[in-house]
């Protein structure tokens, strides 16, 4: 698969608090939890096509992107291919979406999800770095980013599976997928599980957003904000209500989900409501929405820790670099859970002290745009910059100076167990008896770094 044009793309979320309608919410969440139980390498193929810009530019509509993703899909034999999850994102800033995996319950099955799915040549929500933004009114309908997954029963009964994507113009198309595939299996979706159910929605998101919008008006207040609109349909594969847990809806509808967890820069008050969700759909040919369903969850853990251990770097002999992996752990109710989601790269600052307790600055990020390996990034003349890889090398963010302020890349990338951050040095920087800090940004949550020598 050479060739394909990744862009970042991200991730965070963990178990329940409290909510109105919370009882609706737990039997919808395992209704849907029972249709993802189950879990796999087959082949596929991957299919590309760029498209001219959309109005706004680099969006699009709901059902148009369905659209444009059902022409790639790949030729099926057996019956049709069956649409069962829908999602669209239209972001004020950057989003980080919760992943969720086969098993919602499980954080390690969670980042397991995303890194199987990561790896699949095209932007999704699991390919852990903030999904595209776009300005102007987020209920218009129009979003940068949507993702849907199909499944087929083939004539040997086997099910397969096709994800696609639309994101700021470009279309990608991934399949079939078999049931032993990584992503298929982390998903909850292998062998053993019964034919998910359909997703049919039934009306274009340029008329069901202002209608959704009527809908919410009176709830959505400035003490609520800034906030995403999420559509979703069938099954979720993201959370929707804070930390784990999602509201579903399947079906002709639509839920436009007003939600102010994921944004690069924001955290909203502990305990207050943090997403509203509406459902529109077509009735008889008539746009309908139901009245919005408000809950408070908490959007992150309360406390988390980084640790991180050095590496044995394998950079360029003439110029200094380090490299450490990172292990990423949350408290929950008075318990430490590990290989957690919720920490983003905007929450922390990474400063690097010499071996005479001074600070070494950052020097201008040469490598701010996503490559496949950190062999495609050049080594600074002066002091260092950082970049954040995924497990398999891939660029997620950097960390350097740009246009002379020092700032994060991507600053909705979350920082997860098994990532590695590289520091790329100058030949006149020493890195001998060094030590990195990542220094917390944020008061809530809560987070503990100990500082790792280099």
């Amino acid at each position: 698969m050479t060739g394909v044009d990744k862009q970042p793309a991200l991730a965070p979320r963990g178990p329940s608090a409290r909510a109105s309608s919370r009882g609706k919410l737990a039997a919808v969440a395992a209704v849907v939890v029972v249709c993802v139980a189950s879990a796999g390498v087959g082949g596929w193929l991957y299919l590309n096509h760029s498209n001219g810009p959309s109005v706004p530019t680099g969006t699009t509509t709901g059902l148009a992107a369905l659209s444009k993703i059902e022409v790639g899909l790949p030729d099926a034999s057996g019956e049709s291919w069956t649409l069962f999850s829908d999602i669209g994102i239209a972001s004020p800033s950057p989003f980080t979406p919760w992943v969720l995996g086969g098993n919602p319950n499980s954080s390690a099955n969670q980042l397991a999800t995303i890194w199987a799915c990561g790896s699949l040549p095209m932007t999704t929500v699991w390919n852990v770095s903030a999904l595209a933004s776009r300005v102007g009114n987020v209920s218009d309908g129009y979003a940068p980013f949507w993702q849907f997954m199909f499944v087929n029963r083939s004539v040997n009964g086997q099910l397969t599976f096709s994800i696609g994507s639309y994101s700021q113009g470009r279309t990608e198309v991934v399949g079939p997928l078999s049931q032993t595939n990584a992503c298929i299996e982390r998903l909850g979706l292998g062998y053993g599980i019964p034919m998910p159910g359909p997703s049919r929605p039934n009306l274009e998101t340029n008329l069901g957003g202002p209608l959704a919008f009527e809908s919410a008006a009176a709830e959505l207040t400035t003490n609520f904000g800034p906030y995403a609109l999420m559509w979703l349909d069938g099954l979720p594969m993201i959370a929707n209500t804070g930390w784990d847990s999602f509201y579903s809806t399947a079906g002709v509808a639509w839920q436009a989900s007003y939600y102010n967890c994921g944004l690069a820069g924001h955290i909203p008050p502990v305990e207050s409501i943090n997403s509203y969700h509406v459902s529109v759909w077509s009735q008889n040919g008539t746009p309908t929405a139901s009245g919005p369903i408000g809950v408070a969850f908490n959007c992150t853990l309360p406390n988390y820790d980084l640790a991180g251990a050095p590496e044995q770097a394998t950079g360029n002999p003439g110029n200094p670099q380090a490299q450490v992996g990172l292990t990423i752990s949350g408290a929950f109710n008075g318990r430490t859970q590990a290989n957690v989601q919720g920490l983003a790269a905007w929450m922390l600052q990474p400063r690097i002290v010499d071996s005479n307790q001074t600070l070494a600055e950052p020097s201008t990020d040469m490598c701010a745009d996503w490559v496949s390996d950190l062999a495609s990034c050049p080594y600074p003349s002066e002091g260092w910059y950082g970049v954040l890889l995924s497990p398999s090398g891939q660029w997620l963010d950097s960390y350097g100076a740009t246009n002379g302020t020092s700032a994060w890349a991507s600053p909705g990338v979350p920082v997860l167990t098994n990532e590695t951050f590289v520091i790329l040095g100058s030949r006149t920087t020493d890195l001998t008896g060094a030590t990195l800090n990542f220094l917390p940004e944020i008061d809530w949550p809560q987070v503990s770094a100990s500082p790792i020598s280099l």
